[in-house]
């Protein structure tokens, strides 16, 4: 230990074989060592001595790293949910397009106000049928939709497997009679109903007309039924966009 000008005494250690992360260690050290001095020159020394650990031994202690911020990972792309009341739109619109003989009609289908209800009462009980009115049929639907709101709680919690039915109607209509079609027109109306099914099928289904048919089946169907289809490769709503 040996007096600096200005006061203050400073150690200097000797080190024969520092690298360079040992040089950085010892400036560090040096300076947590310089304490203030009294007029004399000596460093005051009260209480126990201190240890001061040695370059290599500073650089032996763990360090606290920390790892540069990675790129932000990409989460899965949600599928997009389906708009099932888009259907009825979409379906006009492909009617419209590749339907040449304009023989699908939208349907409605009208319920009657009487329904007939079958149900199991038990596991392991025998069915039963019954007949529901109007005011049944509100009962039935409120307590539906009461179970839904007790499982889900409210809308806190999601169903992860749930099956939604949806009835979509349509009728092909022949300007003739089914004899008079076949015999005063000459048309296969199974070729005719072909087409019209591929079109609803990859309009419902999202998939190109190829993707919906048997191997076995393509070639018929495309000499008679609907050539014009099955060089869509891509499904109908979407190539109708």
């Amino acid at each position: 230990r040996r007096p600096c000008p200005g006061g203050l005494a400073m150690a200097v250690p000797v080190v024969t074989d520092a690298t360079p992360m040992d040089a950085d260690v010892m400036l560090d050290s040096a300076d947590a060592s310089v304490a203030p001095s009294d007029a004399g020159g000596a460093a005051p020394h009260d209480g126990p001595a201190q240890h001061t650990p040695s370059p290599r031994e500073s650089a032996k202690l763990p360090t606290a790293q920390t790892d540069p911020p990675g790129p932000p990972t990409a989460s899965a792309p949600e599928s997009p949910a389906l708009d099932f009341t888009a259907l009825p739109r979409a379906l006009e619109s492909a009617y419209s397009a590749y339907d040449v003989d304009a023989a699908i009609r939208p349907t409605r289908i009208a319920v009657s106000e009487v329904w007939r209800r079958r149900a199991q009462p038990a596991l392991l009980a025998a069915p039963t049928e019954s007949t529901m009115g109007a005011s049944e049929q509100a009962r039935e639907k409120q307590k539906a939709f009461d179970l839904l709101d007790a499982l889900s709680r409210s809308g806190a919690l999601a169903f992860e497997a749930a099956s939604l039915h949806v009835l979509v109607a349509a009728t092909h209509q022949f300007d003739r009679s089914l004899m008079g079609t076949v015999i005063s027109d000459s048309v296969n109306p199974i070729e005719k109903l072909e087409r019209s099914s591929l079109i609803i099928a990859s309009t419902i289904h999202d998939a190109p007309p190829t993707a919906l048919l048997h191997g076995e089946h393509r070639e018929r169907v495309s000499k008679f039924s609907a050539g014009a289809l099955l060089i869509k490769a891509t499904p109908l709503a979407a190539s109708h966009k």
